[in-house]
This record gives structure tokens, sequence and C-alpha cells, in this order.
């Protein structure tokens, strides 16, 4: 993994702060190629990937998945998180039907 000065969090508490691959790679422990590499694969946190070079992981995606990936592990906790992600958006597009 990099040695570089690890990046600051001015957006700590914000669960919709965006992060580079850089950091969230950092964040969780693992270097920014392994990260890519759970991307093209289907098994790290959701990305948001606008082209080939941006690409950003919201916080809340990356705890999200840590935590599912500690109570699972492996392809079991990504297949649960993309089936309560769904179901989230389920309920949002309910509400918003509703309103």
């Amino acid at each position: 993994m990099d040695q570089a000065t690890p990046p600051t969090d001015p957006f700590k508490n914000d669960p919709d702060a965006l992060f580079t691959e850089t950091e969230a790679a950092h964040l969780l422990g693992v270097s920014p190629r392994t990260l890519e590499r759970w991307r093209r694969e289907f098994t790290g946190p959701v990305s948001l990937v606008m082209g080939r070079r941006f690409v950003r992981y919201r916080r809340r995606r990356i705890v999200e998945w840590q935590e599912m990936h500690e109570r699972l592990g492996g392809p079991l906790a990504y297949i649960a998180f993309l089936e309560a992600d769904i179901a989230s958006l389920k309920v949002r597009l309910a509400e918003k039907e509703a309103g």
C-alpha cells in the first residue's frame, strides 16, 4: 500500500462525502490497485463511475460494504449488499410515487 501521508478527512461525519479511489483504499486499508480490481470484479464497495478516470466512492457505501463483509464475508456479503440496496431503492420509489 501507498506509504504516503493519509488524506485528511474534512467530511468525517458526512455519509455522502465522495472519496477518490486512493482515499477510499486508504479508508479500507488496501492498495488503490486492489480497490480497482475489486471494482472490476464487482466484489468491492459500490462506486460512482463517470468516464474512465472519474471514480468516486461514497463514505456510506464504504461503511456499508465493510459492515456487510465483516458479518458475511466473501461473495455472500456482496449479494446481501445488493439485495439491501434494491430494497432501499424500492422503498424510495414507493415513497416518491405516494408523495
